[in-house]
C-alpha cells in the first residue's frame, strides 16, 4: 500500500486550543479514507492542512514522499479537490460555476465545456447545467460543489461532512459515487462522517480523530 500522505509530529492551534497534537498518520494513495470524530475533534482543520490552505504549527506533512512546504504548497493545492461542508457557489450559472477553476487556469471555453459536460453526467446533473446557481436545494449544490472540484482533475477529492444536511436521495448518489470512486483505484478519496457505520460500509480505511492519535479502525 503505498501512502500519498504522511504526516509526522503534527500539531495545530487555534488561539488559547489545540485542536491536533498527532504522532503520526498515513493516507493511502488511490483508495478511500474515512475520518470520524465528534464535533472539535479537528476533523475540518486536519482537512484544511490536507488541502494545503494551512500550516501545522510544528511537524511534517509529506505528499508523495516529499515535504509539502515553501513553493511547493501552491502546486500541491492544484492537486486537491476540497468540498467543504457549507459549499459556496458564485451567483452565476451551475455550468459557469462548475468550469470556473479552469477558466481562471486559462483553458478554452471548448475544454471547458467538454469538462463540465462530462462530470455533470459522472454526477447526474446535466439537468442543472442551465440553472441559476442560487436557487438550488442543498444536496443539488453539494453535487455542484462535487462537480466544480472534479472539473480540475484533482489527484485527491476531500469532502468535509459530505451527508450533512441533504436529503436521503442526495446522500445515496453521493454514497454511490464513493463507492464508484472505491472500485475504481484512480483518485485518492478522504471524507468525514459522524457515522461510523457509513465510514466502515465506504471506505478502506476509517481514522478517529477523538483518539489523537488516530490508527486504523477495525
Amino acid at each position: 500500500m503505498e501512502s500519498l500522505y504522511q504526516i509526522s509530529s503534527l500539531a495545530f492551534s487555534y488561539p488559547g486550543r489545540k485542536v491536533l497534537d498527532l504522532d503520526e498518520l498515513l493516507i493511502a494513495r488511490n483508495q478511500v479514507t474515512a475520518v470520524v470524530g465528534p464535533n472539535g475533534s479537528g476533523k475540518s482543520t486536519l482537512f484544511d492542512l490536507l488541502a494545503f490552505l494551512r500550516t501545522p504549527d510544528t511537524g511534517t506533512i509529506l505528499f508523495r514522499g516529499k515535504p509539502a512546504s515553501g513553493t511547493r504548497r501552491a502546486l500541491l493545492r492544484r492537486q486537491v479537490g476540497y468540498v467543504q461542508q457549507k459549499p459556496y457557489l458564485m451567483k452565476m450559472s451551475v455550468r459557469d460555476n462548475i468550469g470556473l477553476g479552469l477558466k481562471f487556469r486559462g483553458e478554452t471555453r471548448t475544454a471547458i465545456n467538454a469538462a463540465v459536460n462530462a462530470v455533470a453526467g459522472e454526477l447526474g446533473i446535466t439537468a442543472l447545467l442551465d440553472r441559476d446557481a442560487g436557487k438550488l436545494s442543498g444536496g443539488e449544490i453539494q453535487k455542484v460543489a462535487l462537480a466544480r472540484a472534479l472539473a480540475l482533475q484533482p489527484e485527491v477529492v476531500i469532502m468535509d461532512e459530505p451527508f450533512t444536511y441533504l436529503d436521503e436521495a442526495t446522500v445515496h448518489d453521493i454514497e454511490e459515487w464513493i463507492a464508484g470512486q472505491r472500485k475504481t483505484r484512480n483518485k485518492t478519496i478522504i471524507f468525514s462522517t459522524h457515522d461510523r457505520l457509513r465510514a466502515q460500509s465506504l471506505s478502506d480505511t476509517v481514522l478517529n480523530l477523538s483518539q489523537q492519535n488516530p490508527g486504523p479502525v477495525e
